[in-house]
């Protein structure tokens, strides 16, 4: 982002540098050790503590369906800002928050049980505005959320197998 920044500067004076939307879906699943209960209510728990990029959770408001945070998120060392509302939430099988703020974000989580196992499902869908141009920092911002959710699934899994 700060590379955009300085090439933008450059931009500006000829106009060529407005802001654009950046918007994906990644996915990712893992299979835990663990039954869907447990499971479920690490990730419901309000304090996000399974979650490095967190950095920063207040004003919680509620438990469960309609329940609110605010939050400051990290990503490739930027923080970002943002307010949470927790829209599905079915005990052991289904959460959904919807954010807003600096990221747009819907994170859907899936809860599979099977047997002695659960497997957890991970859904995000974001939106945020950048500066142009964006094609090189797009590859480069979407490779850091692939890889951070494979990381946080394997850090979930991690800490409900220990």
């Amino acid at each position: 982002v700060f590379f955009l920044a300085l090439i933008c500067m450059g931009l500006v004076f000829t106009g060529g540098c407005a802001d654009t939307t950046l918007s994906d879906t990644i996915s990712g699943y893992v299979i835990i050790n663990a039954p869907a209960q447990k499971v479920f209510d690490l990730i419901a728990a309000d304090d996000s503590n399974w979650d490095p990029n967190m950095k920063e959770v207040t004003n919680i408001d509620g438990k469960g369906l309609g329940s609110t945070t605010n939050w400051v998120y990290e990503v490739g060392g930027q923080e970002y800002r943002g307010q949470g509302i927790t829209t599905e939430y079915v005990a052991n099988r289904k959460l959904v928050t919807m954010s807003s703020g600096e990221i747009d974000s819907t994170w859907t989580w899936i809860f599979v049980p099977r047997e002695k196992q659960t497997k957890l499902v991970l859904i995000i869908e974001y939106s945020m505005q950048m500066p142009k141009p964006v094609s090189a920092a797009k590859e480069v911002f979407a490779g850091q959320l692939d890889k951070l959710l494979d990381t946080k699934l394997q850090d979930i899994k991690k800490q409900l197998e220990k």
